[in-house]
């Protein structure tokens, strides 16, 4: 997902329109907003810009449907690659992250804008008063820069990954950049399956 921008949604409508369409959609939960937040700290919410925000469907085939996609054709698609898989992912991991907990539904990301360093995490959680980045990759392999990035920022002691890699724990022992300086970022990385999002609170 990315950052809601109101021209980007509509550029005949009046922004405070679209604002007010957004809101009872969301209020429906049709869709999900997904609020940036500093992520210093529990909870999460108390640093969040209601302002910044993305969104997420309440369904990954609601998304499906309006990109035009179509079960037969997708089920039918193997060894094929889908220009859009990398935000159906997030989408997916999205949509049940945001029900994991007790309350209302709630997501946050984090977002460190700049001409140089931009950086984005797809979800943060919390678990007790740990605080946890949450990437989503669509295949096998990918980049954490953003993920280290927070780790270093944040001083986060450990990272989750959903890919379509085999569950995994490994210990990440990299250098960062941070202004003019290199440092070394360490931390625990979980991998999961994009099908096993719901066991998380378990592990």
């Amino acid at each position: 997902g990315r950052k809601i921008k109101y021209v980007n949604l509509s550029r005949e409508e009046r922004s405070r329109e679209i604002k007010a369409g957004v809101e009872l959609l969301s209020r429906a939960q049709v869709c999900q907003k997904v609020t940036a937040s500093h992520c210093s700290g529990v909870p999460l919410s108390a640093e969040a810009s209601d302002e910044i925000y993305k969104l997420i469907f309440m369904d990954v085939g609601i998304v499906n449907y309006l990109c035009g996609g179509r079960w037969n054709d997708i089920s039918e698609a193997v060894g094929q690659v889908l220009v859009n898989e990398g935000p159906l992912a997030e989408q997916f991991v999205g949509q049940h992250l945001a029900y994991l907990g007790r309350g209302k539904p709630q997501l946050n990301y984090w977002l460190r804008e700049g001409r140089a360093n931009n950086a984005e995490v797809d979800y943060v959680i919390s678990q007790g008063m740990q605080v946890l980045p949450v990437e989503v990759k669509a295949g096998a392999s990918g980049s954490l820069k953003s993920l280290q990035q927070f780790v270093l920022e944040k001083g986060s002691k450990r990272a989750i990954r959903f890919d379509l890699n085999p569950p995994s724990k490994m210990r990440v022992d990299v250098k960062a950049r941070s202004g003019d300086s290199v440092e070394n970022v360490q931390f625990e990385l979980l991998s999961l399956p994009l099908y096993a999002v719901e066991a998380l609170p378990l592990l």
